[in-house]
């Protein structure tokens, strides 16, 4: 996919690239991320949890719980926690893309934390995929959505253009990914 000058542009202002797709209005959500997480969340097995919703990003981040009937870490003593593997899926709100990749998720004592994706490097390429990214990517396959790659998010920045609000992995913020996922929370 090709991010010429004014998209860039637009991107590190939160703006629109892309007709329909807008962080303020919600349409893409209420057309495509919703539904999304609906149809994860009628699956058994699958559980989708949303991170970011776009309220102080410019994405949508969520995970989705490989097999909520099987942590893979249970303990049962002083501290009670659930640790359950799965997948990240970030989409952005100003156009139609999104990428993958893999954290846990830790249930305790009625809280909860996360991993994030840190870097563009953990980003997943399609011929990393488990069961459970093929059937992401396949739902995403019926929408505009694009899944970019880790090497179109690797991508190198100008020096000018730089993401609006930071991005929680470690600094320097320079890629594509930094400013297609950042926030301001």
């Amino acid at each position: 996919m090709n991010f010429d000058r004014d998209t860039l542009e637009k991107l590190q202002k939160w703006e629109s690239v892309q007709p329909g797709f807008c962080r303020d209005d919600q349409k893409s959500v209420r057309e495509y991320i919703e539904p999304f997480i609906d149809y994860m969340n009628s699956k058994p097995k699958y559980q989708a949890q949303v991170y970011e919703y776009g309220g102080l990003s410019n994405h949508y981040e969520i995970f989705i719980i490989k097999d909520r009937s099987n942590p893979i870490i249970q303990k049962i003593k002083r501290t009670k926690y659930n640790i359950y593997e799965g997948t990240l899926v970030y989409i952005n709100l100003s156009m139609p893309v999104y990428v993958l990749g893999r954290s846990r998720h830790f249930v305790y004592n009625g809280g909860m934390s996360w991993g994030t994706i840190e870097k563009p490097e953990d980003v997943l390429n399609e011929i990393e995929f488990s069961d459970l990214e093929n059937k992401i990517n396949e739902y995403f396959k019926k929408t505009p959505y694009i899944l970019l790659s880790k090497e179109e998010v690797s991508q190198k920045l100008p020096d000018d253009i730089v993401p609006w609000e930071y991005y929680v992995g470690p600094e320097p913020w320079d890629k594509l990914f930094h400013l297609l996922f950042s926030s301001s929370d």
